[in-house]
């Protein structure tokens, strides 16, 4: 199957969009990590907290996942 030269640049531009766009989500998700650790850091220090102590590391992942589960709720809308 032969395509045109305006078939393959249509096909460039619509492949570029995409991996534009998977590179400004991945760049907003290691932004956010980054923020999130910067955070979690700042209140640690703070709260006078040990980051090295595994029964806060426990809390504060029981914690994430709370957050977590809450913004995949938020992504499903309102319960009807």
């Amino acid at each position: 199957m032969k395509i045109t030269k305006r078939q393959l640049k249509r096909i460039i531009k619509e492949e570029k969009a995409s991996l534009l766009r998977e590179d400004v989500q991945e760049g907003v998700s290691r932004g956010m990590h980054i923020a999130v650790w910067r955070t979690i850091e700042e209140h640690a220090e703070d709260l006078q907290l040990d980051l090295e102590d595994p029964s806060i590391l426990v809390s504060l992942a029981s914690a994430l996942d709370t957050v977590a589960r809450e913004l995949r709720d938020r992504t499903r809308g309102p319960m009807r």
